[in-house]
């Protein structure tokens, strides 16, 4: 089984900023990440990319129109 990195130690955080891998899941550890090594601009931008993705997900309508 591959080396899972995650934001847990500096060294996991500084590795997982730098992985390419864009999914919901990969971005919110991304910004846990950038928040541990001060990075907060750049979370702030994750955080952004990661709202633009929900919302191309998320149905027409949002969450609301789901009764």
């Amino acid at each position: 089984m591959p080396h899972q990195n995650h934001p847990l130690t500096l060294l996991g955080a500084a590795r997982m900023i730098l992985m390419p891998d864009e999914s919901p899941q990969a971005l919110r550890l991304k910004v846990v990440a950038a928040s541990r090594l001060g990075y907060h601009a750049q979370a702030r931008e994750i955080l952004s990319r990661l709202a633009l993705a929900d919302e191309e997900e998320s149905p027409v309508g949002g969450a609301a129109s789901c009764r």
